[in-house]
């Protein structure tokens, strides 16, 4: 049998742990209370809110953010990802910015960016991302809100048509268009040339009315501007002005365009003063106008005849109104059958002469039905040639009243341009043989190099054992002999060294690997390799790494090293006395490692060339500095490889400093914690 609770339980253990029960029911019931007003409140915001884990899956949503992702409740979204909604085409442009935002920590305010809906249209948001964090700090995933701005973007779109519909309506407008102040001082003008102006174009803005015009016509423009601002209607004016090509009058009108401001335009109406005041002239300008217009059509006739192309022109119901002799000669058609006026004649007489007379057929049909089509396209006929076809509607006013065929004899043109595409492909095929003999003797080089420096390495070993003595001591003459192979072995092995990288940097074979490392202890490593070359050249050799350096950056530690080591012996190689230096600066965006000299300096033509492979100032066999010249053509491109960039400053007699300049790429700050202490 149980015993009874209050006889196994002191009284006071029982009555603490009901107290406890009650509380944590109580908790219970607040969370519950706060889930539930959370869920109230995010449904009831205008704006679409969601919330991600680390992994860009849905932890949750509020209701309008569902809908436009065409589910009917929020619960509905958790554990789905983007590709798994109606804007899955914008997934992983959704997901980038996510992600960016919970590996950098920092958010990513009111930007832009399109949305696909459920039925397959497309919207515009103003979205904003910021991280998730937990109650330590951490990063726990992204939250994020978003507006639908698709009626703002379609406003400003409206209003940037309306602008540009305003500014082309102004632009076609043959009058002079002035926006003016009311004290009379220019803002704005439009003119079709300038000298339909008044005064130079740079003594319009800014200036008044009062200083660019005549007195008289100044006071009468000001009483007009003053007029439209007051009464806002629209004010006339009619004036003349002195202009190089002589008196010219014009009407213009004012108008309010806004507080304080008034729009001029105004017109030209010279010709029609003129001939106002010259109308008893009329008859005798008619006159000389039928004589100008015979002249004209004269010259019409002559080109039509004379015009390498041939014309046809025939009228709405097919008949041929006129042909030039050109069109006779081309087509090769007897004069009677020209002179009939026939059109089916006239076909009849060409078809035989095409290579494809269906086509040619069907295409005049077509036309023929569609009396205002224009068309261009080519035919070829049975002897070879190509003509080039043209046609158009004839047309008085808005009326057709025919149509007007031209051909082209285009056959050299043609083959000319069918040799070019020959050509082109030549030289495509000969491309690729090129560049498949270049691959060959990359892959040739690389594997040479490697061939080579085997045995090498064993001369080098083997020199180094006896110089040391561990086959029997030398003489002087012996061991001299013996530096010397070495020397000129170790010489060899470099220069090998400097043609496999180059093969492989041509081959796209040399990987860029970025990791983290302290550019103070490059620098530190830098000049332990360098001291000895130092030492013996009997030169100053420095080193200063800015304050503005970060401490620790991403990169390929080992090719930057490469390079600075390759500029660092070449100043050396080409320094007599004086001193070497290597600084480390910094700035936003980008740090950068300057080599100094005080040597021979580099000539300004050759400050190119010199990062060319197999270049160098003094190319010839005697020159005094030995080398490769592949150093600063691979220092380049492993630069380049690294988005950086490598320059050069020099005089002659003065000395040289190569910069490479490379992009800042700090780790983030939790990697910087752990690699700090293994720095330092």
């Amino acid at each position: 049998m149980t015993a009874n609770i209050s006889e196994t339980v002191p009284a006071q253990q029982l009555a603490d742990a009901q107290a406890r029960i009650a509380e944590l029911e109580r908790a219970l019931a607040e969370a519950n209370e706060t889930q539930t007003l959370f869920r109230i409140m995010v449904d009831a915001i205008p704006a679409r809110v969601f919330w991600k884990d680390v992994s860009l899956t849905y932890l949750g949503a509020n209701r309008k953010f569902a809908e436009d992702a065409g589910l009917t409740s929020p619960e509905q979204m958790l554990g789905k990802s983007d590709y798994e909604l109606s804007w899955r085409e914008q997934a992983e442009l959704y997901r980038a910015d996510d992600r960016a935002v919970i590996d950098s920590g920092v958010a990513k305010i009111n930007f832009e960016e399109p949305q696909t809906t459920p039925d397959g249209g497309r919207i515009w948001l103003e979205t904003s991302k910021i991280p998730l964090r937990n109650a330590a700090g951490e990063t726990i995933g992204v939250m994020g809100t978003y507006s639908d701005i698709t009626p703002r973007k379609r406003d400003q779109q409206a209003l940037i048509d309306s602008e540009a519909k305003a500014n082309a309506l102004i632009e076609v407008l043959p009058d002079l268009v002035f926006v003016v102040k009311r004290d009379g001082t220019f803002m704005e003008y439009h003119a079709r040339q300038d000298s339909d102006l008044y005064v130079p174009p740079d003594r319009i803005i800014g200036q008044s009315v009062s200083t660019t015009l005549p007195p008289p016509l100044a006071a009468v423009l000001l009483e007009k501007i003053g007029a439209a601002l007051d009464t806002e209607t629209t004010q006339s004016l009619e004036y003349s002005l002195p202009l190089p090509a002589g008196e010219s009058y014009y009407e213009a009108r004012l108008s309010r365009a806004g507080e304080g401001t008034v729009v001029v335009v105004a017109r030209n109406v010279t010709e029609r003063k003129r001939a106002e005041a010259e109308r008893e002239r009329l008859t005798t300008e008619a006159l000389a106008q039928n004589e100008r217009l015979d002249r004209a059509l004269s010259l019409q006739k002559a080109t039509f005849a004379s015009t390498a192309d041939g014309i046809l022109a025939v009228d709405s119901e097919g008949k041929v109104i006129t042909a030039n002799d050109r069109f006779a000669q081309m087509w090769q058609i007897p004069a009677d059958i020209l002179a009939t006026g026939d059109d089916d004649q006239l076909l009849g007489s060409v078809i035989n002469k095409l290579k494809s007379p269906e086509a040619f057929l069907a295409k005049v049909k077509e036309l023929y039905g569609k009396p205002a089509e224009t068309s261009h396209d080519s035919v070829e006929l049975a002897d070879g040639r190509t003509f080039e076809r043209y046609s158009a509607p004839q047309r008085m006013g808005d009326q057709i009243i025919g149509r007007v065929w031209n051909f082209r004899d285009v056959t050299e043109r043609t083959k000319a341009e069918e040799e070019r595409a020959r050509l082109i492909e030549e030289l495509q095929i000969a491309n690729r043989i090129a560049r498949e003999s270049s691959r060959a003797k990359s892959e040739f080089l690389a594997t040479m190099s490697h061939e080579l420096r085997t045995p090498l390495n064993a001369i080098i070993g083997f020199s180094d054992m006896l110089l040391l003595g561990m086959s029997g001591p030398l003489n002087e003459k012996q061991a001299h002999k013996m530096e010397r192979l070495k020397e000129n072995s170790r010489r060899l092995l470099a220069l090998i060294n400097d043609l496999l990288d180059l093969t492989r940097i041509e081959a796209g074979r040399v990987e860029i690997v970025q990791k983290a490392f302290s550019p103070k202890t490059l620098v530190e490593r830098l000049a332990a390799q360098i001291e000895s070359l130092a030492h013996e050249s009997h030169l100053e050799f420095t080193t200063k790494v800015g304050l503005d350096v970060p401490p620790l950056l991403i990169g390929d530690e080992k090719r930057i090293e490469q390079v600075i080591l390759n500029l660092l012996s070449n100043a050396f190689k080409f320094t007599e006395k004086g001193s070497v230096s290597l600084t480390l600066d910094a700035d936003e965006t980008h740090w950068a490692l300057a080599v100094s000299d005080t040597g021979i300096g580099i000539p300004p033509h050759a400050q190119n060339l010199i990062f060319e492979a197999f270049r160098q100032v003094d190319g010839s066999f005697s020159r005094a500095y030995q080398g490769s010249g592949l150093g600063l053509s691979i220092a380049r491109d492993l630069v380049r490889m690294m988005d950086g960039k490598i320059t050069l400053k020099s005089a002659v007699g003065v000395g040289s400093t190569f910069t490479v300049t490379l992009p800042i790429n700090v780790p983030a700050a939790e990697t910087q914690h752990v690699l700090e202490p293994v720095r330092n």
